[in-house]
């Protein structure tokens, strides 16, 4: 895909404008984190549009995906996926649990999930394959993030200026809930960062790091709390920044399996703890139960305990059915917490598939551009610890997926002598 004519040649400005509004739509519909977008009106006609707009999408997008498979089969030419492989077999673990749990696990779920998720992880590759189209793509996600939040702070002060349904602005936000509002602001930040590191726009990075603080004060959602505050860390702390550059990723990795183990396995002496409790209840200002999470937690691992292997599959919820009412959770909860919601669908098979998939984002990393593996080191890591607190049931993996499928691509050094010219000749015109 050549972007060449439609980025750079001032006479086409008006088709640039229309293609980055025809953009910024696409996105909002097809990333998940902004799903609540979808409701801004909330009239069932809206609704049936924007599904049926999905499916166009859906259907527009995987033709674009095998067209560009299949001109580079016939020119022989290579073609770098991304994370779009290793991600794709984490479904097949997904898929295996599924037909072998037939009373539980429900195949339309899988399916729904499985190729919808694969959208932005489609559209970040057509893109992020083309210099110039990566130069594109993340100024105008960055520009999206930076517009939604302060649409978020605006409606968050002046809720009678909100066109849809009337919210309670205590919990749900103008970027949904608490929590999904909390990652889609984290995931701004990345973009964010990595269009300072592009494209050079230093004012369009603070402008939207001030508006992250105002929104994470006004969400006040512990997990976006904690990962901005590592991300705030890493902007003014030089010894974090040292560390996020020249650590490999597979420590990183390994603290995330640690504090899992920890979490699940070991919560007297971790999460459960007198000073945690005690932090969480007069720092944080939440029930000593994170929330309602321990609960969650102790009944995902009794699931996993009685099927360690296969898991009980994909299922129609993304809520665990099996002794909900002895826990004392609603039984439509998630198990929020990314590995745990894994093992209890997926199986062993599908967590080491999973680990799989992380180990090789690791090795990417460490093959990439030196620029760009600190930001996305850390971008990873923040998505990785805030989904030990967290998860969307409907897309597993989706956020690291997506964060490593931006990763693996904006660091891909070029290797062709007219890959080089062409970035020269762009980095000299600013």
């Amino acid at each position: 895909m050549q972007f060449d004519t439609l980025i750079n040649n001032q006479k086409s400005k008006p088709l640039q404008i229309l293609f980055a509004v025809v953009f910024s739509c696409l996105y909002i519909l097809t990333e998940p984190t902004l799903n609540s977008m979808y409701f801004l009106y909330c009239t069932y006609r809206v609704q049936t549009m924007v599904i049926v707009a999905n499916y166009a999408i859906l259907a527009i997008t995987y033709l674009l995906y095998f067209h560009k498979l299949y001109t580079a089969f016939r020119e022989k030419a290579r073609i770098d996926l991304g994370i779009i492989g290793p991600y794709s077999l984490v479904f097949a673990g997904y898929l295996i649990a599924t037909l072998a749990n037939p009373d539980t696990g429900n195949l339309a779920r899988w399916s729904d999930t499985f190729f919808y998720s694969l959208i932005p992880l489609i559209i970040s590759f057509l893109f992020l394959s083309d210099y110039y189209g990566k130069r594109f793509y993340i100024s105008a996600v960055a520009w999206i993030y930076l517009v939604l939040s302060l649409l978020n702070i605006v409606f968050s002060f002046f809720p009678q200026l909100y066109i849809g349904e009337a919210k309670d602005w205590r919990e749900e936000f103008f970027l949904g809930f608490e929590n999904k509002a909390g990652w889609a602001l984290i995931m701004g930040a990345f973009f964010s960062l990595i269009d300072w590191k592009l494209n050079g726009h230093r004012w369009k990075t603070v402008a939207y790091f001030i508006s992250l603080l105002v929104n994470i004060k006004l969400i006040w959602c512990i997990t976006a709390l904690l990962g901005t505050f590592i991300v705030i860390c890493y902007i003014v702390l030089p010894f974090v920044r040292k560390w996020f550059q020249k650590w490999d990723f597979l420590i990183f990795i390994g603290i995330i399996l640690t504090l899992f183990l920890c979490f699940m396995f070991f919560q007297k002496y971790t999460v459960s703890s007198e000073p945690v409790a005690l932090f969480i209840e007069e720092v944080l200002h939440k029930k000593r139960s994170m929330s309602g999470r321990l609960p969650l937690w102790k009944l995902g691992v009794a699931i996993v305990l009685q099927k360690p292997w296969l898991g009980v599959g994909a299922q129609l919820h993304p809520g665990f059915i099996h002794m909900a009412d002895e826990y004392g959770v609603w039984s439509y909860y998630h198990a929020h917490n990314e590995l745990l919601q894994t093992w209890y669908e997926g199986g062993v098979l599908t967590v080491v598939l999973s680990i799989i998939m992380l180990i090789y984002v690791a090795d990417r990393l460490r093959n990439g551009a030196e620029e760009y593996k600190g930001i996305c080191k850390l971008m990873l890591f923040v998505f990785l610890f805030m989904l030990l607190s967290d998860n969307m049931p409907y897309y597993p993996w989706y956020m690291v997926a997506f964060v490593s499928n931006i990763s693996i691509l904006i660091s891909k050094k070029y290797n062709s002598e007219a890959d080089n010219s062409r970035a020269s000749v762009l980095a000299e015109q600013g």
